[in-house]
């Protein structure tokens, strides 16, 4: 799927012809919400508020793909899918309000405290479990657990989100 982690991070559904919304990106037409529970939910909410405007998703979601896209996490990134639509570089006169939230380090150690209290701190937590799985889930553990910076721990986490989200809606 195009924009495969984006998508799924995002967990909206196109918008109809005719209809828009600030800082939109490509979304496959027949993409259909996915309804969280429990872990997943919370970490879903940590990373784009459902009490947000769509446009103010759309921003969370244009700094996360940049985390995302960094060197330590753009192979597993694209793993899924290496086609996305989206713009990395953002415009100067746009860029403070993508990343919004993002914009500062200390927004991210807070989204990254967020995600801490959900997922914790050791390895051993259900995100980052998964039986038969890509191989890369371990790398993302270890993204994780590691003194990685702190930006690199949110992209491994909102990817292990990604992986367990496609395998409980491709396993159902």
């Amino acid at each position: 799927m195009v924009n495969h982690v984006r998508t799924i991070v995002l967990n909206l559904q196109a918008l109809q012809p005719g209809e828009s919304a600030e800082f939109e990106e490509f979304i496959p037409r027949g993409y259909t919400t996915r309804r969280y529970t429990g872990a997943l939910l919370n970490i879903q909410e940590a990373l784009v508020p459902s009490t947000t405007s769509r446009s103010n998703k759309n921003a969370q979601l244009a700094a996360l793909m940049q985390l995302a896209h960094s060197p330590d996490t753009v192979e597993y990134t694209l793993t899924p899918d290496t086609r996305y639509t989206y713009q990395l570089d953002a415009p100067t006169v746009v860029q403070a309000r993508i990343l919004g939230d993002l914009s500062r380090s200390s927004d991210i150690h807070r989204l990254h405290g967020r995600l801490q209290a959900i997922v914790g701190t050791g390895s051993g937590h259900a995100l980052f479990s998964l039986n038969g799985v890509p191989s890369y889930m371990q790398d993302l553990r270890d993204l994780w657990v590691s003194g990685q910076d702190t930006g690199i721990k949110v992209a491994a986490a909102m990817l292990a989100f990604t992986l367990q989200s496609d395998r409980l809606y491709n396993a159902s």
